[in-house]
């Protein structure tokens, strides 16, 4: 009768663990099936050409000391002045 017992309890145990592992995986499934959509998403977009003209951009800087920019700045706001210049 105590083998009985002992023996359920290894069963429960071993069901439980079960369960755990197999949640588990299909966290780990579902994330990279995720991680997937998401990547051939981004390459479908990215392959689009846009032919639509900005009247602005948007030009993200270091730092600027009262009316001077950094020159990492600097060297960005002359960047996408070349860009807007040759488009």
């Amino acid at each position: 009768m105590i083998e009985g017992k002992v023996g359920e309890q290894k069963r429960k145990r071993r069901g439980k663990r079960s369960w755990l592992l197999i949640a588990i995986t299909s966290l780990a499934l579902i994330g990279i099936l995720w991680t997937l959509i998401t990547a051939w998403l981004i390459t479908e977009y990215t392959s689009e050409q846009s032919t639509r003209q900005s009247d602005a951009a948007i030009i993200l800087g270091a730092a600027v000391d009262g009316d001077r920019p950094s020159p990492v700045f600097r060297e960005r706001i002359e960047h996408a002045i070349a860009f807007i210049v040759r488009v």
